[in-house]
């Protein structure tokens, strides 16, 4: 559904936009005293980054910071996967935790084997509700400029592109082609000279062809409170530059007549919706006013460098971390791609590779596949295949759950050491321990370092543990195994050796303690029976 997949990209794009609004906002904290033009040009920045999904990478981008890096994929910011719709538990990743875990505890759990997952339809609906909410607002300003343009229907021309009117309450600019100036008659000529001054830095400017554009994109992003945040205190700092334009062009003499013209006309902003000349924080405008000072070259010389500065930081993406590409090889892996396996690999992995038994036949790249049918990492959930625990400075680790047909799971941790960054990474040697055996604790953290919870060992929540149990009620076993044991559950499912730890069960508190006898390393987990009093028992967390 072309819908589910246009929404995920706004979500996306919105997110990325509200990391940029945050930066803007601080920024803009640190510029109160300084001429509002350079804090109305820092929202170019957030217009960027809700238009165009798609950037390049900088070295100093501010999405290099440490909890927002890994989420450059393929140029574009991505928190909310562009196939969260398939997954077996979907999961986004904002790089803010809280958030993380309040949407994923509410996502439904996917239905890989229908024909539509439930948070596919969410989706689904959330596109017709986006567009419905920016028909009406969009709807509602056309009717606005609508009845705006009958009152000035009768206006006079003063001189140039500037019109009297009499049935306005408020002076205004309205066009975007040909951009018209409408003031109200009898005004006298001080208030004519702020206003015509005011209304001409506009057009100068071009704030009539960027007001409705940001007006436009607000209305897209409607739902996204950040997004009207900004779009209000960028059209009081458009305000704002302007008034200080028109007490640098006649002078600061006239700071408190120019207020008074303010206030004599925002009391009718409101009837020409977006319009008026009194548009804005009037309270702000006045202080603002009152405090306007013209400054040096070099603080117009720092500010413009401060927005530079800004601008390119938060329109760039961050780096493609080394994860992003370490996890293309695992993918490559996970789907047998001895194509991609062979050209991300050095000569020296090749052997590595060839030695562990991967490499059938001479080459992956002569057969296109690398490994064997069984076991290997072919999840129903591709989220679950592979995991990858660490890539930088040369070294990752990723973890493997490689599925065998009974149904099971074991896990394989495979150790990479490789040369290059980002797109330039190349495999220089691998080693893969297979932890379908496991026999003392050291081991046991190998294979489960980030617990067993949410992983394709967690079988209360995976799918094959309903299988294993339906097979189980109907009088099937495994390897002799009675998994309505809890102790025998843990064994078989988390692949220990019987005779390498003591183990103890606790049903009542739905706990399990291990006792490795090798190390003397002792594990504590939640066990549960999550298919009812008759079924299996399944390992569900390492609690310390």
């Amino acid at each position: 559904m072309g819908e589910v997949s246009f929404i995920t990209r706004l979500l996306n794009m919105d997110i990325t936009a509200i990391y940029v609004i945050m930066l803007v906002f601080v920024v803009r904290a640190f510029m109160t005293k300084l001429p509002k033009k350079y804090s109305y040009a820092l929202w170019a920045a957030v217009g960027f980054r809700l238009i165009c999904p798609i950037s390049f990478s900088w070295t100093w981008s501010f999405f290099n910071l440490s909890f927002l890096h890994d989420f450059n994929l393929n140029g574009t910011m991505t928190y909310i996967p562009s196939d969260i719709q398939y997954a077996h538990i979907p999961k986004i990743n904002t790089g803010i935790s809280p958030v993380n875990s309040a949407v994923n505890s509410v996502l439904p759990e996917g239905t890989p084997f229908s024909s539509v997952n439930p948070i596919q339809i969410i989706l689904y609906f959330a596109y017709c509700i986006w567009i419905l909410g920016m028909a009406v607002i969009i709807i509602r300003e056309i009717y606005m400029f609508i009845k705006t343009k009958r009152l000035v229907k009768q206006a006079v021309l003063y001189r140039d592109n500037i019109y009297f009117c009499d049935n306005i309450p408020s002076p205004f600019v309205m066009g975007i082609f040909k951009p018209v100036i409408y003031i109200p008659f009898r005004m006298n000529e001080n208030e004519m000279s702020y206003i015509i001054c005011h209304e001409q830095h506009h057009i100068k400017r071009h704030d009539n062809i960027i007001k409705p554009l940001s007006f436009l994109l607000a209305a897209i992003h409607w739902y996204n409170p950040f997004v009207w945040a900004a779009y209000i205190c960028m059209i009081s700092d458009m305000e704002k530059s302007c008034d200080e334009t028109v007490l640098t062009v006649l002078g600061e003499g006239i700071k408190r007549d120019y207020g008074n013209t303010l206030i004599s006309f925002a009391s009718n902003r409101r009837n020409l919706g977006g319009l008026a000349f009194g548009e804005g924080n009037l309270k702000g405008r006045i202080k603002n006013l009152l405090s306007f000072k013209k400054r040096n070259r070099l603080t117009a010389i720092i500010c413009i460098l401060a927005v530079i500065t800004v601008f390119s930081v938060s329109v760039t993406n961050g780096n493609a971390a080394d994860k992003v590409y370490i996890e293309k090889w695992a993918s490559a892996f996970s789907d047998r791609n001895g194509n991609i396996i062979k050209a991300m690999s050095s000569e020296s992995a090749d052997k590595s590779l060839l030695k562990e038994g991967f490499y059938i036949g001479e080459t992956a790249a002569e057969n296109g596949y690398i490994g064997w049918s069984s076991p290997w990492p072919m999840n129903i959930d591709e989220n679950e295949r592979n995991n990858v625990l660490q890539a930088e400075n040369g070294k990752a680790v990723v973890l493997y759950y490689a599925f065998v047909s009974d149904p099971h799971y074991t896990v394989w941790r495979q150790t990479l050491t490789y040369k290059g960054k980002g797109e330039d990474i190349v495999i220089t040697d691998t080693h893969t321990d297979f932890l379908d055996n496991i026999s003392d604790g050291e081991e046991f953290f190998m294979a489960y370092p980030n617990n067993i919870k949410d992983t394709a060992m967690d079988y209360s929540n995976n799918m094959i543990g309903e299988i294993i149990n339906s097979q189980f009620l109907k009088g099937e076993n495994y390897n002799n195994t009675d998994l309505s044991r809890p102790e025998n559950a843990v064994l078989y499912f988390l692949n220990i050796n019987e005779k390498a730890v003591n183990i103890k069960t606790d049903k009542e508190n739905n706990t399990a303690e291990l006792f490795f006898v090798n190390d003397g390393v002792k594990v504590k987990l939640k066990i549960e029976q999550p298919f009812g009093d008759d079924g299996i028992w399944t390992p569900t967390e390492i609690l310390k």
